[in-house]
């Protein structure tokens, strides 16, 4: 983790796998490394949550990294929503505890801004190491969320060459996200899936680290 500080604007650097995420703010926290999540809330059976979590004054950005290049192969299945493809599953991959991309985001999605609610009921017992998070659960409180004048943004950036002869990349990503929307309409959020072609910069940016 590391800032660049410039006269007007800071940046938050960080990095999942072979990825380096820059983010147009200093609020950004790799949620599923944070104390609070690890210490506290991973222990609950089924707890999951998303990669990313940035907060700016413009949107509020859940981030969840599936970068499967080079392992098309044994995560096919997982681009067929509802676990259509779930028999599919190569005999060599662990099959516990797996679910299509849409069931796994939107699980993470719930169990994220569930994680957050908890540590808001800790925020003032610092040993917990809650306080962290706490910017956060203020952020995804604020008024303007509901108003939509500040989005908030949920993003399944997905790497890999999974386009076939009936249907490209672009129409995978986009049968993802229309079940993503279907399974988050109860969060006041804005869905996309994105690949480092298509992401929007305005989010943030992305280098491949070899």
């Amino acid at each position: 983790m590391r800032y660049i500080t410039g006269s007007k604007i800071c940046y938050m650097i960080l990095t999942e796998g072979n990825l380096r995420f820059t983010f147009s703010s200093d609020y950004a926290i790799k949620f599923d490394d944070t104390f609070f999540y690890r210490k506290s809330f991973n222990p609950m059976p089924g707890a999951k949550g998303v990669d990313f979590i940035c907060d700016s004054n413009d949107f509020l950005l859940f981030l969840e990294v599936k970068d499967c290049l080079g392992r098309e192969a044994e995560n096919r299945w997982r681009i067929a929503p509802n676990n259509e493809k779930r028999d599919s599953i190569p005999s060599s991959t662990d099959k516990s505890d797996r679910d299509s991309l849409d069931i796994e985001v939107s699980h993470k999605v719930a169990m994220t801004i569930s994680c957050l609610l908890g540590a808001q009921t800790y925020r003032e017992k610092r040993i917990t190491k809650a306080e962290e998070l706490i910017p956060y659960v203020e952020a995804l409180e604020d008024c303007r969320i509901a108003q939509r004048s500040k989005p908030l943004y949920v993003v399944l950036l997905l790497e890999g060459d999974f386009g076939s002869q009936t249907r490209n990349k672009a129409m995978i990503m986009y049968r993802i996200q229309q079940y993503l929307e279907k399974k988050l309409k109860w969060l006041n959020c804005r869905i996309s899936v994105e690949d480092t072609s298509t992401y929007s910069k305005r989010l943030f940016s992305i280098e491949r680290i070899e």
